[in-house]
């Protein structure tokens, strides 16, 4: 197998169609991705090496398409974002560990929104600490 810089991944010379299984050491099941004339395509899974679910992720022609979700080793939501054709849209959050919120960003055609004064929608502006 042979992955080009284009993202197309190849075997024997050919573009690949099938299901690609990545496994750790021990066996046990990494990743698992589908793949059609070396793209990407349709749901990809990736693993810990425990068996717990890291992430599910949704391709279309080898680009980031629809809805990626990730979770911590203990199955609470790590992250959850958007795709259109590749690029970054609508409402991007991304949790701690204890399930509180991190970031809450939104994007349209692939960039984020920004208010006025240059905060991200979504982000506090910084603190500014005064001796």
């Amino acid at each position: 197998m042979a992955l080009h810089t284009d993202g197309v991944l190849f075997f024997d010379g050919i573009p690949f169609t099938g299901q690609l299984l990545e496994e750790y050491a021990n066996g046990s099941v990494k990743e698992k991705i589908l793949y059609k004339n070396g793209l990407r395509t349709s749901t990809s899974y990736r693993y810990y090496e425990s068996g717990q679910l890291f992430s599910i992720r949704t391709w279309k022609e080898g680009k980031k398409h629809g809805v990626h979700r990730g979770f911590f080793p203990n199955g609470s939501q790590r992250f959850l974002y958007s795709f259109e054709q590749g690029m970054s849209t609508g409402n991007h959050k991304e949790w701690y560990k204890s399930g509180q919120l991190a970031s809450d960003m939104n994007y349209q055609n692939g960039k984020a929104t920004w208010r006025a004064k240059g905060v991200a929608s979504g982000w506090q502006a910084p603190l500014q600490l005064r001796h």
